[in-house]
């Protein structure tokens, strides 16, 4: 088993200069004596999907499908949707402007755009016929991340959380050989199992928080013994005060997450967060799992 990078970082921005250590595996905001107490007590699992469990998208590889034209609408609404996801200074405009009002995801109604993003793009999956067949053929070419089926093995109780589908995620979970409850939007599929629509109780980024209470509720784990993991802001949501809340950071996506991080305050939530994880694998933190609870020792590293 390969040793485990571990800093220890009190600020958010000892945490971003962690990050940037190509030495460091884990940047903790726990001292490191109580971070193996924590993670000695985890008991249960919540993993985001795309970008988490997968390096890739299921979005991306489902709107593949589509033909030209409505692959050109699908990439524009995507385009518009995380342009606007951040969206902080309200531009300057007059009521002559036709795009007054829908040119700006304001806060209070991210939750409702979040629904019809998702909402739009399965209609075009409906309206290309898109089958459960080719659905599963897409999907079984998202790679893994490195260390992930080790991480979910962890873990009898666990669940998988997405903006995303439901079926299309089970598919993927099944052809890996994991059984998992997921929370995600799900399809309706015809008679010809071709996609003709989606159940009506979305789960969107604004919502996956509620859906992650919901697994708490249901299992009567303890906040504090449950793993969160996830790659984005949107994850943020499920990230309960007393959760054990790791985020992502890959090397090889540094820059962009840092800017869309920043884009999302993130310094402002950096007490939510655990450990942020700099590996593009997720095999340090299933080695961290396994060797605290087999009594292996890992090396410590001063603060940053």
């Amino acid at each position: 088993m390969n040793k485990v990078r571990v800093l220890q970082a009190s600020t958010f921005n000892q945490a971003l200069r962690g990050v940037l250590d190509a030495s460091v595996d884990i940047v903790s905001r726990l001292p490191l004596p109580d971070l193996k107490e924590r993670v000695a007590n985890l008991t249960s699992g919540m993993f985001d999907f795309d970008g988490t469990l997968t390096t890739g998208s299921q979005w991306e590889a489902i709107s593949s499908l589509l033909p030209d034209d409505l692959r050109r609408r699908d990439e524009d609404v995507r385009f518009w949707y995380w342009n606007h996801r951040f969206d902080e200074d309200v531009p300057d405009t007059t009521m002559d402007d036709p795009d007054w009002f829908i040119e700006h995801m304001l806060e209070p109604n991210r939750l409702v755009v979040d629904g019809g993003w998702a909402a739009q793009t399965i209609m075009l999956y409906e309206k290309a016929e898109i089958s459960r067949e080719q659905i599963r053929k897409a999907m079984r070419t998202l790679p893994m991340r490195t260390g992930a089926f080790l991480l979910l093995r962890q873990f009898d109780h666990r669940v998988v959380i997405s903006f995303g589908m439901e079926q299309p995620i089970q598919i993927w979970l099944r052809a890996h050989q994991i059984n998992s409850p997921v929370a995600a939007t799900r399809l309706i599929f015809n008679d010809d199992e071709c996609v003709a629509g989606f159940h009506p109780n979305i789960v969107a980024s604004s919502t996956k928080g509620l859906a992650a209470q919901r697994f708490r509720t249901i299992t009567g784990v303890r906040n504090a013994d449950c793993l969160v993991v996830g790659d984005s802001m949107a994850d943020i949501s499920m990230m309960h005060d007393d959760s054990f809340n790791v985020l992502i950071i890959p090397p090889s996506e540094m820059d962009k997450k840092l800017s869309s991080f920043r884009e999302g305050n993130l310094g402002a939530m950096w007490n939510n967060i655990t450990m942020i994880l700099c590996s593009d694998s997720l095999m340090p933190l299933a080695n961290l799992i396994v060797s605290v609870r087999k009594g292996i020792p890992w090396p410590d590293r001063s603060s940053v």
